[in-house]
């Protein structure tokens, strides 16, 4: 699992339509047995998989398979991405069309009684 993803976003990169696999692939540069399995995405019923730096955002198709690697995805309570992550993932576009260029370091925080608190 990733402790942290760091990207840049333009205004450019937001504005532009992508397009984003359906699948994601193994990072060559980590051991297999650091990376999640697609049985361990199939484990966990109040969870699901996500992406730290999100495809939708790439600056380009090259980018966006990137961004689809394995280690780009940590386990997200499902409650969380579908209310406070989507949030924060649209905001970032919003900041980054407000002020050309931004900045981000995103990474996981382990909430250890899944109450959606740390």
């Amino acid at each position: 699992m990733p402790l942290w993803s760091s990207f840049t976003l333009t205004a450019e990169q937001v504005s532009q339509e992508v397009m984003i696999p359906d699948c994601l692939r193994p990072d060559v540069r980590a051991e297999p047995t650091h990376l999640p399995r697609c049985n361990d995405m199939n484990l966990m019923q109040d969870y699901t998989f996500q992406h730290l730096f999100p495809p939708r955002l790439a600056s380009s198709n090259i980018t966006v398979t990137d961004a689809g690697l394995l280690s780009n995805v940590v386990p997200m309570l499902k409650t969380f991405l579908s209310g406070v992550w989507t949030q924060v993932i649209d905001h970032m576009g919003n900041m980054a069309k407000l002020h050309s260029d931004v900045h981000f370091h995103v990474g996981p925080v382990f909430d250890y009684d899944s109450d959606g608190v740390a």
